[in-house]
C-alpha cells in the first residue's frame, strides 16, 4: 500500500465509522447497501506529471456479493487497470479514451489518440480492435473515485440509477471533499452531466481545472459527445 492509500484509509475508516459500516462486510448497520469499493489510484498517479482524478456516478454493482465483500485497493487497481485492454467495460474504455486525450502530449501518445479518434466505433470495440497498437499503461497514470458510495445488496445489474442517491448527504459530501484533497489532481473529471455540483467545483476550480461530461460509454465517432 503506497502513502496515498494509507491517507486514504484512514479517511474511509473515519467514514465507517461514521456510516456505521461494518468494516468486513461494507455493509450499512439497519440498510440494504453496501459500501462498493475503495478509490482507484493508478500505480503511477503520484508520479504523473500531470494528475487527473476521475469522479464516476456509482459501482452500479455489488461485485463482491459472493465473498460478501467490498473491494480493496488492489481489487480495484486489477479490475481498471490490469485487465487487457480489449477486456475493458464501456465506462472504463472511455475513461481510458479520456485518459489518453488528456496525457497525449505529455507521454506522446498522439499517434495513439489519433488511431482512437479515427475510429467509427465506441471506445470498448476501438480499443478491442486496436489493442496491440495502444498503449497499455495509461490508466496507470490517473485515478478514479465515485460520487456516490454505495450499491444495493446482491445487486448483479449495472443498469439503471437506483443507487445513485444518499444515505447522509452531509457526510458522503464530505468524504468527497477530503478525497479529492487528498488526491490533489491538476484535472478533475466528473462523468456524467449529473454530477454539476456548482457548490463543490466552487471549491476546487482555483486549484485545478474542472471538466463535466457525458458518461464516458457513450462516446463513439458519430456522437458529438466524443471528443473531451
Amino acid at each position: 500500500m503506497n502513502e496515498l492509500e494509507k491517507k486514504l484509509e484512514q479517511l474511509f475508516d473515519t467514514f465507517f465509522e461514521k456510516m456505521h459500516i461494518d468494516k468486513v462486510t461494507g455493509l450499512v448497520d439497519g440498510k440494504n447497501v453496501r459500501f462498493a469499493t475503495m478509490p482507484y489510484v493508478g500505480s503511477n498517479y503520484s508520479e504523473a506529471k500531470k494528475k487527473i482524478l476521475f469522479v464516476g456516478l456509482d459501482m452500479g454493482q455489488d461485485e463482491y456479493y459472493l465473498t460478501n465483500r467490498y473491494q480493496t485497493f488492489d481489487e480495484r487497481k486489477d479490475s481498471v487497470n490490469d485487465t487487457p485492454l480489449s477486456d475493458k467495460n464501456p465506462h472504463i474504455a472511455g475513461t481510458y479514451g479520456t485518459a489518453l486525450y488528456f496525457l497525449k502530449d505529455i507521454y506522446n501518445w498522439t499517434d495513439s489518440w489519433n488511431i482512437l479518434n479515427s475510429q467509427n466505433q465506441f471506445f470498448k470495440q476501438a480499443l478491442n480492435s486496436n489493442c496491440d497498437l495502444l498503449p497499455k499503461e495509461v490508466l496507470s497514470y490517473v485515478s478514479q473515485i465515485n460520487y456516490f458510495s454505495f450499491v444495493t445488496k446482491d445487486r448483479y445489474n449495472r443498469a439503471g440509477n437506483m443507487d445513485r442517491k444518499f444515505i447522509n448527504q452531509k457526510i458522503e459530501i464530505e468524504l468527497l471533499e477530503n478525497v479529492i484533497n487528498l488526491f490533489n489532481p491538476d484535472i478533475l473529471i466528473f462523468q456524467s452531466l449529473t454530477l454539476r455540483n456548482e457548490g463543490l467545483m466552487n471549491k476546487f476550480k482555483k486549484n485545478m481545472d474542472i471538466y463535466v461530461g457525458y458518461h464516458p460509454s457513450s462516446f463513439g465517432r458519430y456522437i458529438n459527445k466524443r471528443v473531451p
